[in-house]
C-alpha cells in the first residue's frame, strides 16, 4: 500500500465552503440597486453625461420600485423591476 502524498499546498475550498451562509443565500435587492446606482437621465443634459441617482427604494411581492432623481435637473422618475 502506498502513502497518501500531504506535502502539497492546500486546496482552497469554494465560498459555500468557506462561507456557508452564501450556500442557496438570496441576493439583497438593495444590494443589488446599490451597485449599480447611477443610470443616464432622460433628460436634455444627457448628451453631456448626466446621471440619475437612486434617492430610495422599496420591494414589495418581489418587485423591485426604485426612485432616481437627475443630478442636473429637478427631474424625478420611478423604475420598476430594474
Amino acid at each position: 500500500m502506498s502513502a497518501i502524498d500531504v506535502s502539497a499546498a492546500p486546496v482552497e475550498p469554494p465560498d459555500f465552503v468557506r462561507r456557508p451562509a452564501l450556500a442557496g443565500a438570496l441576493i439583497d435587492a438593495g444590494e443589488e440597486i446599490l451597485a449599480r446606482r447611477r443610470v443616464p437621465c432622460l433628460c436634455p443634459e444627457q448628451v453631456r453625461g448626466a446621471c440619475g441617482r437612486t434617492t430610495g427604494y422599496a420591494t414589495t411581492g418581489g418587485r423591485i420600485r426604485e426612485r432616481v432623481a437627475c443630478e442636473r435637473c429637478p427631474r424625478t422618475w420611478t423604475r420598476i423591476n430594474c
